[in-house]
């Protein structure tokens, strides 16, 4: 199944959001369910990229990847330039990742919209079709002084 999950561009100049598609392993029937596989797949993504790193740093790749003008040109506006190999990427825990995800949603830190419609609650059901765009938002608290 895939979707749509919205994700702010890196950048100081630009605030963008783009749209990254995302394969799901199973179809999520909660908000709950949903928070795991996304964090799952990203997950996946993440250790991918760490032992395409170590295998770097051996000196083992067997092929030479090149960035075009444009690659070059996104990266540099985004303030670094590089392969998207994390750095000395340690290995993470999965069920923790999950976790810290559900909590920061049970605590309002993060706000969860699939097709502009909100969901707040763990359980609340979802029905995803595939082709929905999925927003996480973080929500920052405002402080400010009393004179």
């Amino acid at each position: 199944m895939h979707i749509e999950i919205m994700v702010k561009k890196a950048g100081k100049k630009e605030k963008q959001i783009a749209g990254v598609k995302l394969e799901l392993h199973s179809v999520p029937r909660t908000v709950s369910e949903l928070i795991e596989c996304i964090v799952k797949a990203s997950y996946d993504d993440y250790m991918s990229k760490s032992q395409l790193s170590a295998v770097f740093e051996a000196g083992e790749l067997s092929s030479i990847e090149y960035m075009t003008d444009d690659e070059i040109d996104e990266k540099s506006a985004g303030g670094k330039i590089d392969f998207g190999i994390p750095a000395r990427a340690a290995k993470q825990s999965l069920w923790l990742a999950v976790q810290l995800a559900k909590q920061a949603f049970c605590d309002g830190e993060v706000a969860l919209f699939i097709n502009d419609k909100r969901y707040e609650c763990l359980s609340a059901p979802i029905n995803l079709s595939g082709g929905e765009t999925v927003t996480f938002v973080k929500l920052t608290m405002l402080t400010g002084r009393l004179w």
